[in-house]
């Protein structure tokens, strides 16, 4: 909307994401599909302490409830990130609905990058299924989600592993067969790592 009235968008690819230029503390971008259609989008996740007795706030907006609060404890059960007594904030930007598994790892990456306060690169996209051990599982249209990505100028991309998909020129693809594994792709090495070398 414009002050002549509404304008058609040439590429609205861009929509769901914020300034990617900004290293922020709590953002991972994904690539979501809505039917055969890859949309980029923007996850944002805000930890603090809980100033309450009982449970502590989860607040959602965009966000399947349910597979934010399991990747909420596989978090704290095999990723060495504490949410037990901290309020959880996370959105999409924009407003978009993303309810597929695929947002799952960036999810739990963004809510890690917000609890050790490390901004994740900006060039980087993410997509994965996380299973209750913490395995990371292929996700439909992984070709038509890295080629999206690849056209927005990322060039870094977390994936699930055993997918055979094809890489886009220019642009780093890592390969995580679970939690640990996907961690270690950003360079961390405390924490979920230590945890991945214990069940090796």
């Amino acid at each position: 909307m414009v002050d002549d009235g509404i304008v058609g968008l040439s590429d609205d690819s861009g929509l769901f994401l914020s300034g990617r230029k900004l290293h922020i503390p709590g953002t991972c971008s994904t690539v979501t599909m809505q039917g055969r259609r890859a949309i980029p989008v923007e996850l944002q996740a805000l930890v603090g302490p809980a100033d309450c007795d009982g449970p502590p706030p989860r607040t959602l907006s965009g966000l399947d409830s349910s597979r934010a609060a399991m990747v909420l404890a596989i978090l704290h059960r095999l990723g060495g990130v504490n949410v037990a007594k901290r309020e959880v904030l996370a959105a999409t930007v924009g407003g978009v609905r993303v309810v597929e598994p695929a947002a799952d790892l960036p999810l739990a990456l963004a809510v890690w990058s917000s609890v050790r306060d490390i901004p994740l690169a900006p060039g980087l996209i993410v997509f994965g299924e996380l299973g209750l051990s913490a395995e990371v599982r292929p996700v439909a249209g992984m070709d038509r989600r890295l080629v999206e990505a690849a056209r927005l100028g990322f060039d870094h991309a977390v994936i699930p592993r055993g997918a055979d998909v094809a890489r886009p020129l220019g642009m780093r693809v890592d390969r995580a067969e679970n939690l640990g594994e996907a961690m270690r792709a950003l360079g961390d090495d405390s924490g979920v790592v230590r945890w991945l070398e214990r069940r090796a």
